[in-house]
């Protein structure tokens, strides 16, 4: 699993985890620029990653008001350990 794809896992599980926690407001933080480009741009391509960026689109739909930063990784321990617990799934 590449870095990317595991970040992203990451992200989903997060969001999965504040939406069913009835948190209408959310900003989530990753360390992975190029998913952060992705969501900004909204690029589609016939990738399985794409179809990963749409389902996470998808669950984003549910909040009211919701970002995704890209903050340095040295700073950003709780993705750090989002993204862990995705790659040990």
């Amino acid at each position: 699993m590449d870095i990317e794809f595991a970040e992203a896992e990451a992200l989903k599980e997060g969001i999965m985890w504040i939406r069913n926690n009835n948190i209408t407001r959310a900003v989530f933080e990753t360390g992975c620029a190029s998913l952060v480009n992705r969501f900004k741009s909204r690029k589609e391509d016939l990738s399985i990653f794409s179809f990963r960026l749409k389902e996470i689109f998808k669950l984003l739909e549910s909040f009211i008001d919701v970002k995704i930063e890209y903050v340095a990784y040295s700073s950003n321990r709780v993705a750090d350990s989002f993204c862990k617990l995705a790659i040990n799934k």
